[in-house]
């Protein structure tokens, strides 16, 4: 039997990546050490996030979220998604509009 001599780390030692945020105008883009993780560009004139851009290797980990809460944090206010909106842009902010709603109490 042949013996693996490549060494693996597992998930929980994995060492945490180190994540730039930088913010150009309105723009905000987030970076790991070798790659451009995402971005967003956003408009305060108009309220809204004109243009979110998630690399597919990073997709699913929160990058989106977080970029969208950049974006609002940098304009003082909630945003909404300019049109037009692609079927998986249309599926990520369902998504964070159901996580949102459900993270607040329901007051009645």
């Amino acid at each position: 039997m042949k013996k693996n001599t490549k060494l693996e780390k597992s998930a929980d030692t994995k060492a945490p990546e180190k994540i730039k945020q930088k913010r150009f105008d309105d723009t905000i883009v987030l970076q790991n050490f070798n790659t451009t993780i995402g971005y967003a560009c956003f408009s305060k004139a108009s309220n809204s996030i004109d243009y979110i851009f998630v690399n597919p290797a990073f997709r699913r980990q929160g990058y989106g979220r977080k970029l969208v809460e950049l974006c609002e944090d940098a304009c003082g206010k909630k945003l909404v998604p300019a049109p037009p909106i692609s079927p998986l842009g249309r599926k990520f902010f369902s998504e964070l509009k159901n996580e949102k709603s459900k993270s607040q109490p329901n007051f009645q």
